[in-house]
């Protein structure tokens, strides 16, 4: 069955990323910003065929990752460097952690597609590649740079 769409689902702003839920069929996150990312506020939908949510943002969010190892997390990448994590039955909430490490807006989130691992890379305008593990301490494990 395909994600049907309540017609009152609005996307006012310009849309950086769409990404489905590796755990709930026909759920979708989308991240969209104010003023195409240049400055200004963004919102995070979580959409599916029974309900929709709303994330609201004070910065930039340029990409969205469902935590293959915990259903209940999403982590996105922020114009202000962080990486967020919000915990998606708190609608409106603040994220539940804010991981601020790269210099310049973080452009990708791609979380391993394993299961079995917590395992999370990050790309940025700082021109750096990071490996971060969720299951350790400390979580950032390696830096990449050209």
């Amino acid at each position: 069955m395909l994600l049907r769409v309540n017609a009152e689902t609005r996307l006012t702003d310009a849309c950086y990323a769409i990404r489905y839920s590796p755990h709930v069929v026909n759920q979708l996150a989308i991240v969209s910003c104010e003023n195409y990312g240049i400055r200004g506020r963004s919102t995070i939908q979580l959409i599916s065929n029974h309900d929709q949510s709303v994330f609201n943002w004070s910065d930039a969010v340029f990409d969205v990752s469902f935590v293959e190892t915990d259903p209940s997390l999403i982590v996105c990448g922020s114009g202000d460097g962080s990486l967020l994590v919000w915990q998606l039955n708190k609608t409106n909430s603040s994220p539940v952690l804010s991981l601020r490490e790269h210099q310049r807006e973080v452009w990708c989130v791609h979380w391993s597609e394993s299961r079995s691992s917590d395992a999370l890379l990050s790309t940025s305008g700082d021109g750096t590649i990071k490996l971060w593990n969720f299951d350790s301490s400390p979580m950032l494990q390696a830096t990449l740079s050209g």
